[in-house]
């Protein structure tokens, strides 16, 4: 409620501005406006102050008004007001270059000009490394940078600059004569940003020793930065020291064991929360708890969560926040009018909704749905971004694939890393292997998943030796092969029989690059020496395997088995495989159909009879017309 003044006339001009300036009241700002102009009052202080009241009220276009009205250059308080509303209202760009146009000037600026000026400046971050040690040279020029909110701002706009900034956020604070709690909160941040927790922990301790108590902001910091890292337990146990916690506590750590992929504990903590009845989820934690419930099959609970939050919070809010991880968990249950509803409560105007849309569509395996949503996004202008064009492109057929492509070389001018990388996978799928391999030449900038999606694409087209030697080259070029690589690399070489090539692969990886192989590579292994024969040495290798072989491992062998007729060894696999899987008719199908080969009947029909007592069924056949 705005406070009343008295009439302007009972008033002295010093006790009026006072007055108005004690409300802050926009509509009384423009009468004391009119007053003085009305009576020929207004002054240049007065114009200052003036500015500054609009300023406070937000009222951008009356407070440029007044400053280009005033002689220059104008004080350095009017440049502060100015300065500080840009700020405010998020004009970074013109914050920065009014900024210029002070320095221009002959007014020096002082301790309240840099702070506006550096939250604005760490607002962009593709021009954080010149603007932000420009501006502590200028604060260490003017006499400035040793004021507490100086150096405050200076922390946290190093804090912003990434990893190599961290050790000049360091030197600014460590050179602060004075320190109020936002010196060590901002510095934590600065460590907790760039996942350094330890220095993080030290701090809080000689904060506490240097007499300054941590507050809920600083262990929140601190929870974030655990959880950043990926230490969510520790994260927890300093959650639960806490005796307050509020909303930022407990969405922070339940966020960070989701992220961790630990979303059965996630859910728990959401529960231990919910029964304590300290706080209230709003829709950033309700959005990560969904997500959750989508990862653990836990669908009722999604469901419950839902309607929690509709009953809760706002539903614009709501279904902004929480809109796409809905309609993810309701299409993991297949329940496309559900998914549909939510699509229609969220905001028709944001990209996000309608990538949860189309990702939805290709879960479900409704392409055309898919596509229909994609060419809607076209026509009503959305701007198509990477995210849309990567989950599209594992759905498109070489035409739709092949004009997606030069959408991107037209929009994007050069495709991203993720958007090659799918464009790869695409033209390897439709058998396209030539133009995948243009696609990843013209790459500017590779990373290990590329390497890997264009050896899996040779290796998908029977192409062994051009994957062997896109492994070569990887590690020629500085990249570091990976299990995938490696998977990949094998299964080029099964499909095209180089056997030696394989083996000598899976060795150098194992030996010279510890790498600890996978049940999937062990299978590959054992794979490539039954087809040639080696059943003995297959064997050797089962037994180097550090858990309970699966039956891939075993089923490799088998089915190599029946290309040799080779009934020792096929039936050492199969007792193997009825322990596992005793209900997968196919090896038994094998099995009879080894001794069959071999001429040994009576061991086939006993075969067929352990299948036909468990009931087993050979799968049918089937052709589609």
């Amino acid at each position: 409620m705005v406070r009343p003044i008295p009439p302007i006339r009972q008033l002295s001009l010093p006790l009026l501005i006072a007055a108005v300036s004690a409300t802050l009241s926009h509509r009384q700002t423009i009468q004391l406006h009119q007053h003085l102009l009305s009576h020929g009052l207004l002054s240049h202080f007065h114009t200052t102050k003036l500015l500054h009241l609009y300023a406070s009220s937000h009222d951008l276009r009356s407070s440029r008004h007044l400053f280009s009205s005033l002689p220059f250059p104008p004080s350095i308080f009017a440049w502060t007001s100015l300065l500080t509303l840009l700020s405010r209202l998020q004009l970074h760009n013109d914050c920065l270059s009014t900024y210029s146009l002070l320095r221009s000037s002959p007014v020096p600026p002082d301790k309240f000009i840099f702070p506006p000026v550096l939250r604005s400046a760490t607002s962009l971050s593709q021009s954080l490394p010149l603007i932000i040690p420009s501006l502590h040279a200028d604060s260490i020029k003017f006499g400035a940078y040793m004021a507490v909110p100086v150096a405050n701002a200076l922390v946290s706009a190093y804090a912003r600059c990434g990893d190599r900034a961290v050790s000049a956020a360091r030197k600014v604070f460590d050179l602060m004569s004075d320190r109020d709690l936002l010196s060590w909160n901002s510095m934590i941040l600065a460590y907790t940003s760039v996942r350094l927790i330890e220095p993080a922990v030290d701090l809080v301790g000689s904060m506490r020793f240097n007499g300054c108590k941590p507050d809920l902001v600083t262990w929140n910091t601190l929870i974030d930065g655990y959880c950043q890292a990926g230490r969510c337990r520790e994260a927890l146990s300093v959650l639960d020291q806490l005796p307050d916690r509020n909303i930022v506590s407990w969405t922070t750590v339940i966020s960070g064991f989701a992220r961790c992929a630990d979303h059965v504990l996630a859910l728990q903590l959401f529960r231990r929360m919910m029964l304590e009845n300290q706080v209230r989820p709003d829709s950033d934690l309700l959005s990560s708890v969904i997500s959750s419930c989508r990862n653990t099959s836990a669908f009722c609970n999604g469901q419950e969560a839902h309607a929690y939050g509709v009953k809760t919070v706002d539903h614009e809010v709501f279904y902004y926040s929480a809109g796409p991880a809905l309609v993810t968990i309701y299409a993991a249950c297949r329940k496309i009018s559900a998914v549909e509803s939510v699509f229609r409560l969220m905001d028709p105007t944001d990209a996000v909704a309608w990538n949860a849309m189309i990702s939805a569509y290709v879960q479900l395996g409704l392409h055309q749905s898919v596509f229909h949503y994609f060419r809607e996004m076209q026509f009503k202008g959305f701007y198509i971004d990477e995210t849309t064009i990567v989950t599209v492109l594992p759905v498109c057929d070489l035409t739709l694939g092949k004009q997606i492509h030069g959408y991107v070389m037209t929009h994007y001018g050069r495709s991203s890393g993720m958007v090659s990388n799918a464009l790869i996978s695409m033209y390897s799928r439709t058998g396209c292997i030539e133009d995948a391999r243009i696609v990843f030449s013209n790459m500017q900038i590779k990373d290990t998943i590329s390497w890997n999606t264009m050896i899996s694409a040779y290796a998908s087209q029977g192409l062994g030796p051009e994957a062997l030697e896109l492994v070569r080259l990887m590690s020629l070029t500085g990249y570091k092969p990976d299990g995938l690589t490696l998977t990949s690399a094998l299964m080029a070489c099964t499909h095209c029989g180089l056997f030696n090539e394989g083996l000598q692969l899976f060795e150098q990886f194992v030996n010279d690059k510890h790498v600890i192989p996978t049940m999937e590579q062990y299978a590959c292994v054992v794979d490539l020496l039954s087809r040639s024969g080696r059943f003995q040495e297959a064997l050797k290798v089962i037994n180097k395997i550090p858990v309970m072989p699966s039956a891939s491992v075993w089923g490799a062998i088998l089915a190599s088995c029946c290309l040799h007729n080779n009934v020792e060894f096929a039936r050492i696999a199969f007792e193997q495989l009825v322990l596992i899987e005793p209900s997968n008719p196919g090896n038994y199908i094998t099995m009879s159909n080894i001794y069959t080969s071999k001429g040994r009947l009576e061991e086939a029909r006993l075969v067929r009879e352990m299948m036909e007592k468990k009931d087993l069924v050979k799968p049918s056949g089937r052709s589609e017309v």
